[in-house]
């Protein structure tokens, strides 16, 4: 006789699944979670499809993490409101909805002004809709963000909004600016930006994606820093040149 699911059977595993993805054991926890996203809980499956996408994500599968997302943004509007708005967007974002992405996080900027994720997301997301132009606020505003990996983020959107306008010399000192603060600073801000969908913008760049890929490489984990350090310090000084960092 089938065992009648019931929402305290979702909140049961919901809680143990947690536990084993905090234990950094994801392939189980992505088998508990698909158990708990199949279940179709109206409560829980937001949180099950999230949870799913952090773990392929931590598995470096981006593509198993997209589906995921895309999954969400085939939720009904209640079960999304139960995430993070940011999270959302990010999702709509992926999957390429880049005006549902924009709308909510012009919604965040409207409660909170300012607030640096979100004014960085806009800028992303000017330049993945070609809009190079528009992104050229965003980052000049994300740019008084104390946070370093904000100032990074402001940095490089600000410099492929230059380089895709063909700015290529104003585009080769943003960059500069940015190695420059890797290389003495000796280490990337943690946390703060997934550099993964800027990335195919890198060989758009012009006589700048050299450097750009260096610096993504570094970014997006496939350089180690002595690796970046030194191919950096090896760089020409036509395509490098040499700023002050502040």
């Amino acid at each position: 006789m089938p065992i009648e699911v019931t929402h305290e059977h979702a909140k049961a595993l919901y809680e143990f699944a947690n536990k084993v993805q905090a234990g950094q054991d994801y392939v189980y926890a992505v088998r508990l979670l698909e158990r708990l996203a199949k279940m179709e809980d109206p409560f829980y499956t937001p949180f099950a499809l999230n949870q799913i996408s952090q773990c392929y994500s931590q598995l470096g599968h981006r593509d198993r993490a997209t589906e995921a997302l895309a999954r969400i943004t085939r939720l009904s509007e209640d079960q999304q409101r139960l995430l993070r708005p940011a999270r959302v967007a990010y999702a709509y974002q992926r999957v390429g909805h880049f005006r549902a992405a924009k709308e909510l996080h012009s919604e965040i900027l409207q409660l909170t002004p300012h607030a640096p994720a979100s004014v960085g997301a806009i800028g992303e997301l000017c330049l993945l809709e070609g809009n190079p132009g528009g992104a050229e606020g965003p980052a000049a505003e994300l740019r008084e963000s104390p946070d370093p990996g904000f100032q990074v983020l402001a940095r490089i959107i600000g410099a492929f909004a230059l380089a895709l306008q063909g700015k290529h010399e104003a585009a080769g000192k943003e960059l500069s600016w940015v190695g420059e603060f890797l290389v003495s600073s000796g280490n990337i801000p943690s946390g703060t930006w997934d550099y993964g969908d800027l990335e195919p913008l890198v060989d758009k760049t012009g006589s700048n994606a050299r450097v750009f890929g260096l610096i993504f490489d570094l970014l997006t984990n496939k350089s180690s820093f002595p690796v970046f350090i030194e191919a950096w310090r090896g760089s020409s000084p036509a395509v490098q040149p040499r700023l002050g960092i502040g």
